[in-house]
């Protein structure tokens, strides 16, 4: 679900509603390198990461109605594509 326009939709978005738009960071993420390294082990561990990360977003745009998530909890769609590609 890379490349979509996922986050350009979100942008185009909260500029139309004039609300604020919470993005997932990957920058500051400390198991990302890890997990292209390693997918099989550190693939769990980077779900956790952005589970508890997708949370800590979610409290954030619930302080106003028209906040956009650039991400949603998406993780079992994540990982069963995962598990099929290290098959």
């Amino acid at each position: 679900m890379f490349g979509i326009g996922k986050t350009t939709y979100a942008q185009i978005l909260g500029e139309y509603l004039g609300s604020k738009v919470i993005f997932e960071s990957v920058n500051d993420n400390p198991i990302l390198s890890l997990f292209y390294q390693d997918p099989y082990r550190y693939g769990f561990l980077l779900q956790i990461y952005f589970l508890a990360a997708r949370l800590r977003n979610i409290k954030e745009a619930k302080k106003h109605p028209l906040n956009i998530l650039d991400r949603s909890m998406k993780t079992h769609l994540f990982v069963k594509l995962f598990m099929n590609e290290v098959k």
